[in-house]
């Protein structure tokens, strides 16, 4: 579909369901035109949000790292929203801040099950997952002596 200076590139889509039950559109790429790609994140025009949200509609990942990217520092709760949809759809970044989050969640077994977002930017060969990877159990263990310093007796 070509319009205007929006154009979508669709491959095809795979659906399946995480283990959470969320629909999950990765390998469902929309490419964003070029010249969006190039953006800084956190500046974007409310033309380019809204171009953004709506390659997001479409199945894009990239899109919406870049628009949780813009939300996170504006402060917005969309955010968490975005970055979700982004590591559910396999960008390995989003995978990676994902991790980030729940790794220093209070519950130990959120804490636990965050590796699998790390294992799975690492296993597209994001260098940054493969690295944290390597040192995962000596993070949930500093993590574990954080929460268990925090509880009171």
């Amino acid at each position: 579909m070509i319009r205007g200076n929006s154009r979508l590139i669709l491959f095809g889509a795979l659906c399946c369901f995480t283990s959470c039950g969320l629909l999950n559109l990765r390998k469902s790429y929309v490419q964003p035109l070029p010249e969006l790609k190039k953006l800084d994140p956190w500046y974007l025009s409310p033309q380019h949000v809204k171009s953004f949200e709506h390659y997001v509609a479409a199945g894009d990942g990239y899109s919406a790292w870049m628009l949780h990217n813009y939300y996170a520092h504006q402060h917005d709760p969309k955010a968490g929203e975005y970055l979700l949809l982004a590591a559910n759809r396999g960008v390995p970044e989003a995978q990676c801040s994902y991790y980030s989050i729940l790794v220093q969640n209070p519950d130990r077994k959120v804490r636990e099950s965050a590796v699998i977002w790390l294992k799975k930017a690492a296993a597209q060969g994001y260098v940054h997952a493969q690295e944290d990877l390597k040192c995962h159990d000596e993070v949930l263990r500093l993590s574990d002596l954080r929460h268990a310093g925090s509880q009171k007796p």
